[in-house]
Order: structure tokens, then C-alpha cells, then sequence
């Protein structure tokens, strides 16, 4: 998975509309910055277009992630397009107030997951975009949940020693999901399958 595009709007300490083009950049990449310049809520933005859930957790609404700074009339607004396996991917978030006469906020959210086609046209994935549909349609699309995608792909701050600290078994599991492993394996057990039967037959020849 490779980020190409994020867009975001009263988003955090984001007020006014934000593009950052992660094209130019290769490989491994950090997010860098002084204390309290906005690098966590990056992360969390990426996360949200995602999964509809911040990096760090705890923060599973979009209007918890709102910009205390921003006018009724500005919506919340995320979008990531982003590249994986060949084709390229738009998840995009939004986030309607609505205040009533007595003062009560109402809030009403938007999201969409859509991929380019050939002619360059993006088409919907979903006939229903709920934002549960939303985050599972990232899930079948990275092959990641929400918490491995935070701990093999955004490595947040201070959580990269989780994904190190992870039992053996936690590991191998991501990292089949991250690699194509399956030819390996399918090989494993049956050269696996090969040892036990001339084991077998070894033993057979011991005993006669």
C-alpha cells in the first residue's frame, strides 16, 4: 500500500483545506516535527479515511476528531488515494453539522471507497457506502485490520516496539498478510508431507 494523496479539512489543528502529495516520496518515509505540530493527527487521518478509527484509538468519531476552530458551515472532510497492487484507490470521509433551534449539534456523516478504472474514472465499490462497509471494504483491499495496518504500515510514534514485542505467532500472521507467501507455504507442507512418509517408510524397513 502505497499513499499517493491526502486531503483533509477542519480536520485537528487543520482549519483551512490541506493537500499533501506523498508522490515524491519512496519507500520508507518519516513524518517528522517539532512537539504539537500536527504529525499524530496526520497519522490519524490516514487511519480515518481507512478505518474510520484514529491511530492511537480512543477515537472511533469523526466529530471527536473535528476542529474545535471550525464555522457550522465547514465540513469535516478526509480523502486518501492511495496505490496498492497495481490500482489505485479513494476512500474519502466527510462530516455534516447541522445545528437545531434549541442549539443542539447534529452531525450526519459521508464516506465513499471508489478505484480507478482505465479510462481514469473512479467508480464506486460500494452500492451502500455505510461506514462499516466502508472500513471492511479497506480490510479486503489491504488484506490488514485497523491495528496491524497501524502497527506494519504507519509504525505510529513510540508503537513501532508493539509490532517487535508481538508474539511469534501475532508476527507470522501479519506478515503473510503483507507478502504473498502462499506458494511457500503450500511448498513447506508438502515437502513436510514428503518428510513424514520417508520417515515412515524408514522406520518400516528398520522393523523388518
Amino acid at each position: 500500500m502505497r499513499p499517493l494523496e491526502l486531503r483533509l479539512q477542519a480536520f485537528g489543528p487543520y482549519l483551512e483545506p490541506q493537500v499533501i502529495d506523498f508522490r515524491p516520496l519512496t519507500g520508507i518515509f518519516l513524518i517528522c516535527g517539532e512537539t504539537g505540530a500536527g504529525k499524530t493527527m496526520l497519522l490519524d487521518a490516514l487511519c480515518f479515511c481507512l478505518y474510520g478509527r484514529s491511530s492511537g484509538g480512543g477515537r472511533d468519531r469523526l466529530e471527536q476528531l473535528r476542529s474545535q476552530s471550525a464555522p457550522d458551515e465547514t465540513p469535516t472532510q478526509l480523502s486518501l488515494l492511495f496505490s496498492h497492487r497495481g490500482r489505485e484507490y479513494l476512500f474519502t470521509r466527510e462530516l455534516l453539522l447541522r445545528r437545531k433551534r434549541n442549539g443542539a449539534v447534529e452531525f450526519r456523516t459521508v464516506q465513499n471507497a471508489l478505484r480507478r478504472e482505465a479510462d481514469g474514472g473512479l467508480l464506486p465499490l460500494l452500492a451502500n457506502p455505510t461506514a462499516q462497509r466502508v472500513n471492511e471494504q479497506a480490510v479486503e483491499i489491504l488484506g490488514l485490520d485497523c491495528e496491524q495496518f497501524c502497527r506494519v504500515v504507519l509504525l505510529p510514534q513510540g508503537k513501532f516496539e508493539r509490532f517487535l514485542l508481538a508474539k511469534s505467532g501475532e508476527k507470522e500472521e501479519i506478515l503473510q498478510s503483507l507478502f504473498d507467501v502462499g506458494p511457500l507455504l503450500r511448498l513447506t507442507e508438502r515437502l513436510f508431507a514428503m518428510a513424514k512418509e520417508k520417515e515412515a517408510s524408514a522406520r518400516g524397513l528398520e522393523e523388518s
